[in-house]
């Protein structure tokens, strides 16, 4: 059998160990990087296969000489691939050179940690546990099948080199079983069916290390990085700091600056964004040196010593954004909101079509009753928006002119719409700085005798305090109608939203969570609120065409009171079927989105906040939005030029929202003040909203992080 080896230093050198222990080095054929040999490793496949009288060449990773390299594979017509830590792009033709198998050796329990430098990024991130994935090299970005996976455990002192080292001899003792798989064609291979997380080679600057980060994430980054890797590096006085090994010290640093150096205890210390650091051992100009000698020779003489991230003269200049000239992050536009819709979608539609029942009819109510067992309430009854639900809730609870209804500020204005179409008047409260949903103490303080009910919204599918407003609900004889437009998929504390008995408002706009193009939904189970609600959806008319046309019968109209045209019909919910079907998947998807957005975005300079999970055991976020909101006291320009040039980079980041006491027709109607509602006003002035839509591949999200990255470093003071 005839074996050509991809791979550089330890992890390739093991592969040849093995495989000259039983093949004649006629049958090995090596590829080895261009740069192999400036590497800090000291084991050489260069070295390794020329001793061996294997034949090698070496990898410029320059496109052009891509045939060349293809041809010799050719020629060499092997049977297998293996490759191992590679470092570069493996051409798609060269992976199908192989007659039997090309198979990868990756540093990590995949589908967690595709892409470039993964032992690197996973002691960078804190991880206990890492491991090797052996896998087909069928599909780009680490996303073949699954033949062999090994867990790997990192200990609380592991570098990223003596990861690699275990990593390799993880390999080594691998390798018999995956080579018996190999001969027998004995493979079991698992598909990976997670977004996972992905981190291209650019992702991030990781090796300037900054010191507002806290303590522990910087010693996570400095073990990661340490020497013989290149380090994470500082600048004190323009002169470079390799920062080889440091101790977490978990006390406080009054009165200093992030970076800032100081003594005490005999320690080099240095503050961090919280807690601070010893210097342990750091190299300067070559030289590799211990705390006291670090002092001596270069801090003593120094007034304030601190260490920064670039140095003074450094003539560092961030990537021009695409808005002034440069190339955008992404050659296509990656939509916010994009519908994920497919032939299941399709085929229901023309289902219904063929039916020659378009309006109201059996699809619906079939909707309706599987939707209300998804969310596990008494009813649901389908209307054509959110906004209709809206309304048409209110008004079976009885609200209308003369009443108020407390609401939240930061939403869209349907919210607040709804309640003028009642005739009743919104009182707004402002929201918790953590969730940005309707603080119960806000609104405790806004009840007054003309209050009438409490109008929450599951703000970007995070839930409410649910609890919370129920009991003030009914301390004060109130009604709570929730706004569950964002929050389909989510639930609280073991229940789903919209279930429990909990009247609730959905939305199926195309943007959502679940789409019918355009919908909404109410649920709930008290049977005299549905009564109320199906005769108002239709103009007051107790009988629909779809009970009319099921008899012979002659059913004149006949409108009991003034009603509403707010139906949906069976073509929105023959799509709403098929979506329902996939709508875990969909979570399952945006979850994975949002928690690699977090891993890439905690530490941003300039991102005050991001996406925060539920606070309450047994609950869920839908994640209908990844909101961020930025530290403007760090940028030099207003949110809304950051999300035009996110959108030149060819980002469809959205604003979510303008808040409704700046709109002007409730801003001038009820003489609204941003300052009665300084969270919801500071949240609409810095907020965006990243796509997370479940159709979106890792390259999507990689490509959206590196464009807020490469934003926000532009306009950073």
């Amino acid at each position: 059998m005839k074996v050509a080896v991809y791979g550089n230093n330890r992890g390739a050198v093991r592969i040849l160990e093995f495989l000259t222990s039983f093949l004649p080095a006629s049958d090995l054929f090596a590829v080895a990087p261009y740069s192999e040999k400036v590497y800090f490793w000291a084991d050489s496949v260069l070295d390794f296969a020329r001793n061996h009288g294997i034949r090698v060449i070496q990898d410029p990773g320059d496109a052009s000489l891509k045939r060349e390299i293809l041809q010799d594979m050719r020629r060499f017509a092997p049977d297998v691939l293996l490759s191992v830590f590679y470092g570069l792009y493996i051409d798609p033709e060269i992976i199908a050179v192989p007659s039997r198998y090309a198979i990868n050796f990756h540093a990590s329990l995949l589908p967690k940690y595709r892409g470039f430098a993964p032992l690197i990024w996973a002691v960078a991130n804190g991880e206990t546990e890492t491991g090797v994935s052996a896998q087909f090299m069928n599909n780009p970005y680490n996303q073949g099948d699954i033949l062999m996976q090994r867990p790997l455990p990192i200990g609380p002192d592991d570098t990223g080199y003596t990861l690699h080292n275990a990593a390799t001899d993880l390999i080594a003792r691998m390798l018999p079983e995956l080579w018996e798989m190999i001969e027998r064609d004995a493979f079991d291979p698992r598909p990976q069916d997670s977004f996972g997380s992905y981190y291209p080679r650019d992702s991030q600057r990781i090796n300037q290390i900054n010191w507002r980060y806290s303590a522990s994430s910087i010693r996570n980054v400095v073990r990661a990085l340490a020497p013989p890797m290149p380090g994470a590096y500082s600048y004190l006085d323009g002169r470079r700091c390799i920062l080889a090994r440091v101790g977490l010290r978990r006390r406080g640093v009054p009165n200093m600056a992030p970076g800032e150096l100081f003594f005490q205890d005999d320690e080099v210390l240095v503050a961090t964004g919280q807690d601070c650091l010893a210097i342990e051992s750091v190299v300067v100009d070559g030289a590799e040196m211990d705390g006291a000698t670090f002092r001596a020779r270069h801090l003593e003489h120094l007034e304030r010593p601190a260490l920064r991230n670039l140095p003074e003269d450094s003539g560092f200049a961030p990537e021009t954004i695409a808005m002034e000239g440069g190339q955008p992050v992404c050659q296509k536009y990656i939509f916010f909101g994009l519908p994920s819709l497919g032939d299941e979608e399709e085929r229901a539609m023309v289902e219904t079509l063929r039916s020659q029942w378009i309006g109201m009819g059996k699809k619906t109510l079939e909707f309706e009753n599987r939707f209300a067992e998804y969310v596990g309430s008494g009813w649901a009854l389908s209307t054509s928006s959110c906004t209709a639900a809206l309304h048409l809730g209110l008004l079976a609870l009885g609200i209308g002119p003369g009443d108020e209804v407390i609401t939240t500020p930061l939403t869209f204005v349907a919210t607040a719409n709804a309640i003028e179409y009642t005739g009743a008047r919104p009182v707004f409260a402002d929201v918790e700085p953590d969730t940005l949903n309707l603080d119960p103490e806000r609104v405790a303080a806004a009840i007054t005798p003309r209050t009438k009910a409490i109008l929450p919204v599951h703000f970007g599918g995070l839930p409410v305090d649910m609890e919370a407003f129920e009991a003030l609900a009914h301390k004060h004889g109130l009604h709570v109608l929730y706004d569950a437009a964002h929050a389909v998929g989510g639930s609280y504390k073991g229940v789903r939203i919209g279930g429990g008995g909990h009247l609730s408002c959905f939305s199926f706009y195309p943007n959502k969570n679940l789409t019918t193009c355009e919908g909404g939904m109410v649920t709930g189970d008290d049977e005299s609120v549905l009564g109320a609600l199906k005769l108002l959806r239709q103009h007051g008319l107790r009988d629909n065409a779809w009970q009319r046309y099921q008899t012979k019968r002659v059913i004149l109209y006949e409108a009991s009171t003034l009603g509403y045209k707010y139906n949906m019909t069976d073509l929105q919910s023959a799509i709403g079927l098929a979506q329902l079907e996939k709508l875990e998947g969909f979570q399952k998807r945006r979850e994975e989105i949002a928690q690699y957005y977090n891993s890439m975005i905690q530490d941003m300079d300039c991102v005050a906040s991001c996406y925060q999970p539920h606070r309450y055991d047994g609950s869920r976020h839908a994640l209908h939005l990844y909101i961020v909101l930025l530290d403007m006291d760090k940028l030099c320009t207003d949110r809304n030029q950051i999300a035009a040039a996110l959108r030149e980079e060819n980002i469809g980041v959205g604003i979510h929202y303008l808040p409704v006491h700046r709109h002007a027709y409730y801003r001038e109607k009820y003489a609204l003040s941003p300052a009665d509602y300084p969270v919801a006003d500071r949240a609409g002035n810095t907020c965006i909203t990243l796509p997370t839509n479940p159709s979106m591949g890792q390259v999507d999200a990689a490509m959206v992080i590196k464009a807020l990255r490469k934003v926000l470093t532009w306009y950073s003071r």
